[in-house]
């Protein structure tokens, strides 16, 4: 009997280390959330629920600071996001590899330029 409660004690321990985090809801938190870019200071992504992803930039206006989407000039990308596979995401047109760190840290690898790595951290203005 008592093997038998160790047994199952041990697979429910397994079980809760190994459940990992729905990417989606990490990204989104299921409706949408900012992140910040560890590389690009005052830049962010917000990534909604729905697949949409717009790029933003801290400007100050009137002495404070206002995000604001940011223009691109003359060049278009998507303003979408989506998983590719299990191993990458795709953000406006750009393959990363990605890797949930944990809810506050997300690392992105870009798939055709490896040395382009940052992370992306949530932006404490939700």
């Amino acid at each position: 009997m008592r093997f038998l409660f160790a047994s199952i004690a041990f697979i429910l321990l397994v079980a809760s280390c190994t459940k990992k985090s729905n990417p989606k809801s990490v990204l989104t938190n299921n409706k949408q959330k900012f992140w910040d870019i560890s590389t690009v200071p005052g830049y962010c992504y917000e990534f909604s629920s729905d697949g949409i992803c717009r790029y933003y930039v801290w400007m100050n206006r009137n002495g404070k600071p206002v995000r604001e989407l940011f223009d691109f000039g003359d060049v278009v990308y998507p303003n979408t996001w989506e998983f590719v596979n299990d191993t990458t995401i795709n953000i406006q047109g750009f393959n990363y590899f990605y890797k949930i760190v944990n809810t506050d840290s997300v690392k992105l690898v870009n798939v055709k330029r490896p040395s382009d790595t940052f992370y992306l951290m949530p932006s404490p203005n939700q």
